[in-house]
């Protein structure tokens, strides 16, 4: 099979998309599947012109011609297209495809319209749905990383859609990691609590709520340490206004890996999620995760048997939750659970449900 992705993210950009593509190409040709790529990155098959979105450079915008699509498509027809994004270069490459009549499976990976109310532009909320499900209804599949995503998505009517999650690298997130050094750097010696997030530092995370939370672990227990690690326009605000969190760029592989183990509990107060990779590296890690009920913490977190759950939005029982993580971060049931409820969720078994369901379009295309 040949399947070509058109994506605006891909490594070395840090983000959940980006973490996602660049896993499942991975194993897509340990596969001997054949992958090409077109986007604003080094490793695209063709040059894309792009800009960085102001005051949020971690987001990249491709531009490209639905006619240099058709050429590029005409002398090397994929078997399959997977378009990771909505924007300009993603309805290129729709209208392309559908054209030259290439089936096309286009990922959901960002709940734009919830984005839009964050940032404060809630009167684009109901017009970005509308471009969202008229974009995705135009492809033979839609793949949803989560049952709440896949049922919210069906209320406002998307078609064809199908379930695919996310993997976790199990040997590079797991407990064995953990570092007395590195907890000595925070102030932290073996029995003092430490909660962290990670994640973008930007407003469609909920860090209001992050940083109430924060306060209260503190309260009910002073020794709490506080870790921030990512990146993001709200940064520099978020360190200057939380002077009671220790706050670091993005780390990636082996030295983010050290930072989950060496935490005992997870704070993910974000409501905007498609799915949430930081959930399940954490629960890999072995960390107590305190989050809301729904994408991946609905997936992956049994209340009180790997994990603390808070109902949708119910800040007050998230905070609650937050206090009862201190109380149970030293049952090593608890996270013991939570590193195994995860050890079967390879990138691998991800990739083949991507396969089984590519598969399936191109044999009803050619029929």
């Amino acid at each position: 099979m040949h399947i070509e992705f058109v994506t605006d993210t891909y490594t070395p950009d840090v983000n959940g998309a980006a973490k996602t593509l660049a896993s499942i190409v991975s194993h897509l040709k340990k596969a001997d599947h054949r992958v090409t790529l077109v986007g604003p990155y080094a490793q695209s098959a063709v040059p894309v012109f792009s800009f960085r979105m102001p005051n949020y450079t971690a987001v990249n915008i491709g531009f490209i011609r639905a006619a240099t699509f058709k050429k590029r498509w005409k002398e090397c027809r994929p078997d399959i297209i997977y378009i990771a994004v909505e924007t300009l270069m993603g309805m290129a490459a729709m209208r392309a495809a559908n054209q030259l009549k290439i089936p096309v499976i286009a990922g959901y990976h960002t709940n734009f319209s919830q984005y839009a109310e964050n940032w404060s532009l809630k009167y684009l909320e109901q017009p970005v749905i509308r471009h969202m499900r008229k974009f995705h209804n135009k492809a033979a599949a839609t793949v949803v990383p989560s049952q709440s995503v896949m049922a919210s998505l069906e209320q406002q009517g998307f078609d064809h859609l199908h379930l695919m999650g996310r993997g976790v690298d199990s040997e590079l997130f797991n407990p064995s990691k953990r570092s007395s050094e590195l907890r000595a750097m925070w102030g932290a010696s073996s029995d003092t609590p430490v909660a962290l997030f990670t994640s973008r530092v930007s407003p469609e995370k909920n860090l209001s709520l992050l940083s109430r939370a924060f306060k209260v672990l503190q309260e009910y227990n002073s020794d709490t340490r506080c870790v921030v690690v990512g990146d993001g326009p709200l940064y520099d605000r978020f360190e200057r206004e939380n002077q009671n969190v220790i706050c670091s760029r993005f780390k990636h592989g082996e030295e983010l890996a050290e930072i989950y183990a060496s935490a005992d509990m997870m704070l993910f107060p974000s409501m905007t999620e498609t799915f949430g990779n930081t959930v399940t590296e954490a629960l890999a890690s072995g960390l107590v995760v305190v989050g809301y009920d729904y994408a991946a913490a609905e997936m992956h977190i049994k209340h009180e048997v790997n994990g603390l759950l808070a109902d949708y939005g119910n800040e007050e029982l998230f905070l609650q939750r937050c206090r009862e993580a201190l109380d149970v971060i030293c049952d090593n049931a608890i996270r013991v659970e939570a590193t195994m409820s995860v050890v079967n969720l390879t990138w691998e078994g991800i990739t083949q449900q991507l396969i089984d369901i590519a598969e399936k379009i191109i044999d009803e295309h050619r029929k």
